[in-house]
């Protein structure tokens, strides 16, 4: 075979980017799998765990995950491993939804946020061009504020519970239509259940809204955009709003 010449194809040698031979070699060659993590992180890494590679729904209805690969570090990072021979338009999604159940599985009741340990998802991607549209696809995620649709959350609600529930909405409504909206979907739920509705406030929001005597131009300007968003004033008008359209209701209010 000369210099230069295509590798010839080897019927028996098995190919690493099938799923079931990938997690062999990660699983039964644990050192492969540290010494590879190692490249990747670029740091040392002094043992880890392998763990369950699968995560079942969080609840009755939630959706369960099979992932090639999982492992713990000695300093409790968790990581997620995926061999993928072609790349989907839900391929980011999919991963974006690794990544946060790497987060939500470690906590248990009465467990403190500072508990968490960094959650990393690695993805081997067929080809420069795949790994480019990921990135591409993925690097503006960012959160948005949108309306809240109280119709459909109440509707995924009466459909999932079966049995007579205190139903607790956490909310700041900001204006009467949102108001009205809110009051008419909890009133869907009765009397089959009991709905609570909590309105919201930010104490230190309300504080930085009181204007002081020796207050500068730019001071002003931040205390009016606190007043603007959630003033004493705004949480009574709030609270009047939403009375007014559960009067005559057995909706509980707080």
């Amino acid at each position: 075979m000369t210099a230069g010449s295509p590798t010839p194809h080897r019927p028996d040698l098995l190919d690493p980017t099938l799923d079931v031979v990938f997690k062999l070699l990660m699983t039964r060659q644990p050192r492969l799998l540290q010494h590879m993590l190692e490249g990747i992180l670029r740091r040392s890494i002094g043992s880890l765990r392998l763990v369950d590679a699968t995560l079942p729904g969080e609840h009755a209805h939630g959706k369960g995950i099979v992932v090639d690969v999982r492992c713990v570090l000695d300093d409790g990072a968790r990581i997620t491993l995926e061999m993928q021979r072609r790349g989907t338009e839900a391929l980011r999604l999919r991963l974006l939804f690794y990544w946060a159940r790497g987060f939500t599985d470690q906590l248990s009741w009465g467990e403190d946020y500072d508990q968490l340990r960094p959650t990393v998802v690695i993805a081997w991607l067929p080809g420069r061009s795949t790994t480019i549209r990921l990135v591409r696809s993925t690097y503006d995620l960012h959160p948005e504020l949108v309306e809240p649709d109280y119709a459909a959350a109440f509707l995924h609600l009466g459909r999932e519970l079966r049995q007579r529930t205190l139903v607790v909405v956490l909310t700041r409504v900001a204006d009467d239509v949102s108001a009205e909206a809110l009051a008419r979907c909890a009133r869907g739920l009765l009397p089959r259940h009991l709905p609570l509705i909590v309105l919201l406030r930010d104490p230190d929001v309300e504080a930085m809204a009181l204007v002081r005597e020796d207050d500068d131009e730019a001071a002003l300007y931040r205390r009016a955009a606190a007043a603007d968003f959630g003033c004493p004033r705004h949480f009574r008008d709030d609270q009047r709003c939403l009375h007014d359209h559960l009067a005559n209701t057995k909706v509980v209010k707080a």
